[in-house]
């Protein structure tokens, strides 16, 4: 039996459970090699592997990473059998979602790609998905994170968000957000803290795991993260920073 391609997590499931979508797809390859995260940095690899991982790019063989890797095999081995793949699975959602539903209210169903990895999908994959969601009868907000300098994202239609990494200085964040883009930082920061109306360093901060859906979030922000379970390695490399949040004036998010 195939692997499946596109599946949920935990934050796209708090995605439907918000109401914002009714139905939340993402796409998990194995990360961190050059073909798959070709802007990953040593903090961002310790955050997804570990203080193992820097320097190399491993694999952990238990059911999940095996699924990512059958993933990653078929996308490159057979291309063509990948995209088959992807539109009966995305075709097999829209009509389920469709199904006895008001034509004058279409489902939405967001779609992340890049769960784990920082693929540039070509654009007119982008806009094939589109064509099946329209065919569909179903509204699709395709979005990502993405560690490429925004200043070279393609004109595809997708909302992104830049994720920052150690080599992003507080600078460089706040000439981003400055410029209308979201900046998705990881904090060292407890789980239930609650972020709603900081800022830091001077920039208006949101709550980036209430959901997955950054598309909904202000343009010109930062986007918060807990660190989880990452390394200790990934923050002391300066890939985690400390919450060093100050009240924001009037308590507004622009």
């Amino acid at each position: 039996m195939a692997t499946k391609l596109l599946t949920v997590s935990g934050k796209t499931a708090k995605t439907v459970a918000a109401g914002i979508v009714d139905a939340a797809l993402i796409l998990y390859l194995p990360p961190g090699s050059k073909n798959v995260c070709p802007n990953a940095t040593p903090g961002c690899k310790a955050a997804c592997f570990g203080s193992k991982a820097l320097g190399s790019f491993r694999f952990r063989m238990d059911s999940v990473s095996q699924a990512q890797k059958r993933r990653l095999d078929l996308w490159q081995t057979d291309p063509v059998r990948f995209r088959e793949q992807l539109g009966q699975e995305l075709v097999a959602t829209f009509r389920k979602l469709r199904k006895g539903r008001d034509p004058a209210n279409p489902p939405t169903v967001s779609l992340r790609l890049n769960g784990t990895s920082d693929i540039e999908w070509p654009i007119e994959l982008r806009q094939w998905i589109d064509g099946l969601a329209r065919s569909s009868g179903v509204r699709l907000i395709q979005y990502e994170y993405s560690k490429k300098p925004p200043e070279q994202w393609p004109d595809d239609g997708v909302d992104r968000t830049y994720s920052a990494s150690e080599r992003d200085s507080i600078e460089r964040i706040q000439e981003l957000v400055g410029k209308g883009i979201r900046v998705a930082v990881p904090f060292n920061l407890p789980r239930n803290a609650d972020i709603g109306g900081l800022t830091w360093n001077g920039v208006y901060i949101v709550d980036g795991d209430q959901h997955d859906a950054t598309f909904v979030q202000p343009k010109g922000v930062v986007v918060a993260l807990r660190q989880k379970g990452i390394a200790k390695s990934a923050q002391h490399r300066g890939f985690v920073r400390e919450a060093e949040f100050t009240a924001a004036a009037g308590n507004v998010v622009p």
